[in-house]
């Protein structure tokens, strides 16, 4: 919910850090692997959640749990580290992209099946640059 709390809540929740999202994307893949993004209206990419594979972008700041299983999470919105300003963004179930205002393709999270577009197979917490000469002006 990134209220800074893992309550469940039955109504709407107003998110921490008093920021202005012009975009919202929710990631989930099953009951306890999920994160959220929002692209505030000032071009920074925010997430929170789930952050055991480095989904969220930036070093998680909490133990989450579900049932007996825990893991890594944010619980209030965190800025992703190194993106910068940024024209919009995707949240996938354990990773996320973003098309910053320079043009570049970036993303961070699960790279187990290359999703992330860097050449390897690696888990990457932070950006990191899709390659292929891609460039979107």
């Amino acid at each position: 919910i990134g209220d800074g709390t893992t309550t469940q809540r039955t109504s709407p929740t107003r998110v921490s850090g008093n920021l202005s999202f012009s975009r919202i994307r929710t990631a989930r893949g099953n009951s306890f692997i999920q994160h959220t993004c929002g692209l505030t209206t000032g071009g920074a990419v925010y997430c929170w959640g789930t952050d055991d594979v480095g989904e969220v972008g930036s070093p998680p700041t909490g133990v989450c749990r579900f049932g007996v299983a825990q893991f890594e999470c944010t619980l209030m919105p965190a800025a992703v580290v190194g993106l910068g300003a940024s024209t919009t963004f995707d949240a996938g179930t354990t990773h996320s992209c973003a098309l910053t205002a320079a043009g570049d393709l970036m993303c961070w999270g699960d790279n187990t099946f290359a999703e992330l577009g860097d050449g390897t197979n690696v888990n990457h917490a932070l950006p990191v640059l899709v390659v292929g000469g891609l460039h979107y002006p």
